[in-house]
């Protein structure tokens, strides 16, 4: 899944909550204090991550976006992988 390197679960550096996928209870279990927090008006503790969320994301602007997909397609555009014609024999 993409955004393996950006997010960080945890330590100094934290910037999201992190659960495996389509493990709904632990990620329940993990936003739970968050709720609590909130439904108490006292956000401390998460200030950090969520500071640490907004810098990261600043970085992921629609000018990045673009020039990240037309370099992909540029280059698989140059690189086109061959198919090989019926007559050839396939090897697997």
């Amino acid at each position: 899944m993409g955004g393996q390197r950006e997010l960080i679960g945890g330590g100094g550096g934290q910037n999201c909550i992190l659960a495996e996928n389509l493990d709904y209870v632990t990620l329940a279990q993990k936003l739970e204090p968050v709720l609590l927090d909130v439904l108490r008006g006292d956000m401390n503790r998460w200030n950090p991550i969520i500071h640490n969320g907004i810098e990261l994301s600043k970085q992921f602007t629609p000018e990045e976006q673009e020039r990240t997909v037309v370099s992909a397609w540029k280059e698989i555009l140059e690189n086109p992988l061959t198919v090989p014609s019926a007559s050839e024999p396939v090897s697997c």
